[in-house]
């Protein structure tokens, strides 16, 4: 064990420091590690109907107060429709190219007509429409595309076309046919074209320095680049700009319009389903809203975007909930929340220092000084415990739980709540689970279910010489092939700040590994298939696994061993046993002032059948109960369509049904918390004595003392 006294200083430190009474409020001037600056709009998006709706929007564009939108329709024809800046009305417009013809994007001329690009032939044509919609030139190009091109943006001028290809290459067509290459764009990368609000066309560029310069565009010539900040990353698109904006453009974090040389902050998107990277096209119609194409799925849409009344904004509280490194949230969720406009705001606080314990540091700083977030999210980086079990520092959320009138404690699945508790007290929740546990197939069980530690090692001793124990023991290290079996969980118990490692099973497990060579000299890698295929063919006895779900539990006879087989868990000394095992989750901290919101936000997005019917948590076993049976009859339906399509499955039986949903109902309850801390310094002791550095019983020993320190500093 080499950093765990640094780890239990801090750790006690923090303890008492949060505990002292000026410490018991939130600071009233907010302070977080590396905050973004907040934007400047919060906007309403409403949706635009339309006759047809679209599959993919190709063009957006303005001229005036004419809007153009043109793309594949459903069905896959090509369309679209022309309207004023208010979208009071719109007037139908279709195209329908020619055999072998591949339509490229759309542009818009004038108060009154349109173009249509397309390529066929090794050439590229620009159909030319009327308001009427009636066809009024083809203007062929021999060298304009190369081919089919992925990304194209035509603007239109007076005499011709700016054309960008891939951001890769820029040229000037005029109504000839002649075509001239931009060439002074040099080694600077190309952003993208647009017009600013003087109806001139400009070029975005950035530079090896990452800076962004900003240039006009004059037939075949750049003229007055100009410096425009260092928003150079990751540019996605821009339209021109009104009032006191040159140019606006959406930016992976959000949307910008240039005022002078600086980019001001205009949305970030927070109060919307959708985000920066679903924004394909845009209209800027005046200095606070906006016409945005938005691409979801196998879908594509209008919206409108309005700013948001600021006294509304004004009586929404924020909720903060800690991003460390890009976050443990995805954004969908709080955009999701956001979007309901509710009395609460959530947002981020953002930590992103590229070394996660500088992460971790200034958090427990805001959280020791007041100012930190309101909501908590754990990983494997950074379990609740980190911050000491007992002090004070989260929520007992068994006091929003009981005062909720939509969900109580009888909701969750029996046993749950109880095996995520610490004293008592429930600090962390999470709303889904998998089970850690070991599969073995039938015939090497000799009729048992359940194992203790010598019968374990009586199976394996029956069949060492044919098969490997499990996948580590044949290709990975001997304390791998150790840890994947032997789980240290029944020799540590928080409650009373104990441990018993010295208790003499765990010594003769070690020397029974290390006698039994259970493990690989020389480890080597492996992939799925490999595995898969070893069990198949019986050279690996024990496959150690995470069932996440109840395809998962199916599968186990159906793909991964072909014959019966049975879930029989680790052994223990008393039996076997599987295990929940929590890394991730959601705390509230004592000190917000927004402990309602918090919890109301966990409540709506992850607790709900909102969460539970969508694509992450309806694959993963859940925390409340109604939703077992619901996975179970879903999966069922999926079982009997799969077989109707010609695939090798048959949905389960009655019988099956309820033998699944008891075996996670049975094992919801087995909670145990993955401690980064206590799995070092066994890590450590086993390499010692598997690399004949110790004894078994020095080994012992010092497990035995460090994790008790360990656990006394934490949880006494």
């Amino acid at each position: 064990m080499k950093k765990i006294g640094k780890l239990f200083s801090l750790a006690t430190v923090i303890a008492t420091l949060i505990a002292l009474p000026s410490c018991g409020q939130k600071n009233s001037e907010s302070k977080t590690a590396n905050a973004e600056p907040q934007a400047v709009y919060s906007l309403n998006a409403a949706d635009v109907s339309l006759e047809n709706e679209f599959s993919d929007i190709l063009c957006l564009g303005s001229y005036n107060n004419t809007i153009f939108v043109f793309g594949v329709l459903d069905g896959g024809s090509y369309g679209g429709y022309t309207s004023d800046n208010n979208l009071t009305s719109f007037a139908g417009f279709s195209f329908k190219p020619s055999d072998d013809e591949v339509v490229i994007t759309a542009t818009i001329l004038n108060d009154t007509d349109k173009a249509i690009v397309t390529y066929k032939d090794e050439k590229t044509l620009i159909h030319i429409f009327d308001d009427s919609g009636k066809e009024k030139a083809v203007n062929e190009y021999s060298d304009l595309l190369d081919a089919e091109e992925n990304y194209v943006t035509f603007l239109s001028v007076q005499n011709g076309f700016y054309v960008n290809v891939n951001n890769e290459k820029i040229s000037y067509a005029d109504y000839s046919g002649n075509v001239s290459p931009i060439k002074q764009i040099g080694d600077k990368e190309i952003l993208g074209i647009t017009k600013n609000k003087d109806n001139n066309v400009v070029i975005l560029l950035s530079g090896f320095d990452g800076k962004t310069t900003i240039a006009d565009l004059n037939e075949d010539n750049i003229n007055n680049e100009r410096a425009c900040g260092d928003k150079s990353s990751a540019f996605l698109s821009a339209c021109s700009g009104c009032g006191d904006y040159e140019i606006a453009a959406v930016f992976n974090d959000g949307m910008y319009g240039l005022k002078g040389t600086d980019w001001i902050k205009l949305s970030d998107f927070m109060d919307n389903t959708f985000s920066s990277y679903n924004i394909t096209n845009m209209i800027m119609t005046s200095d606070n809203s906006f016409i945005v194409s938005v691409k979801n799925d196998e879908k594509a849409y209008l919206k409108k975007l309005t700013q948001r009344d600021p006294s509304e904004i004004a009586e929404q509280k924020t909720i903060k909930i800690a991003a460390l490194q890009g976050g443990l949230v995805s954004d969908y969720y709080l955009k999701e929340y956001n979007s309901l406009q509710s009395e609460y705001k959530v947002e981020y606080s953002y930590y992103n220092s590229d070394n996660i314990e500088d992460c971790i540091r200034d958090l427990k700083m805001d959280i020791i000084s007041g100012n930190g977030p309101d909501i908590m999210p754990f990983d494997a980086r950074l379990p609740i415990d980190t911050f000491g079990a007992n002090s004070g520092v989260f929520l007992d959320l068994y006091s929003v739980i009981d005062d909720d009138s939509d969900l109580s404690r009888d909701d969750f699945v029996d046993g749950f709540l109880d095996g995520l508790e610490t004293n008592g007290k429930l600090f962390m929740i999470t709303p889904s689970f998998s089970i850690s546990t070991i599969e073995c197939k039938d015939k090497y069980l000799n009729g048992i279910s359940n194992w203790n530690y010598d019968q374990m090692m009586d199976i394996c001793d029956e069949n060492k010489n044919n098969l490997s124990i499990s996948v580590k023991a044949k290709y990975e290290s001997y304390t791998d092939a150790f840890l994947d079996i032997i789980k240290y969980y029944p020799y540590v118990n928080y409650s009373k700040a104990s441990c018993s490692f010295n208790d003499g099973n765990f010594i003769k497990l070690m020397e029974y590994f290390k006698d039994n060579k259970i493990g690989a000299k020389n480890p080597v890698g492996w992939d799925s298939s490999m595995v898969i295929e070893s069990f198949k063919n019986d050279e690996i006895m024990l496959n150690t696994t995470q069932e996440q779900n109840y395809l998962s539990l199916y599968n186990m006879v159906r793909e991964r061993f072909n014959e019966p087989a049975t879930v029989i868990g680790y052994p223990t000394s008393k039996g076997s046993i599987s295990y929940v095992e929590i890394e991730n989750g959601f705390a509230i901290l004592a000190n917000s002032d927004v402990k309602e919101g918090a919890w109301d936000f966990i409540k709506t997005e992850f607790l709900s059948d909102n969460y539970y019917n969508g694509t992450e948590g309806s694959y993963i076993f859940p925390a409340i109960d109604k939703y077992i049976d619901k996975q179970l009859s879903n999966l069922n339906t999926n079982l009997a369509k799969w077989k109707s399509e010609g695939e090798n499955c048959e949905p389960m039986t009655d019988k099956q049904i309820a033998e699944y949903a008891s075996w996670v109902r049975e094992n919801a309850g087995n909670v145990v918390k993955r401690d980064a801390n206590v799995e070092e310094v066994i890590r450590d002791e086993l390499n010692s004595y598997f690399n004949d550095e110790c004894s078994a019983e020095e080994a012992i020993d010092i497990i035995q003392n460090r994790i008790g320190l360990y656990l006394s500093e934490q949880y006494q």
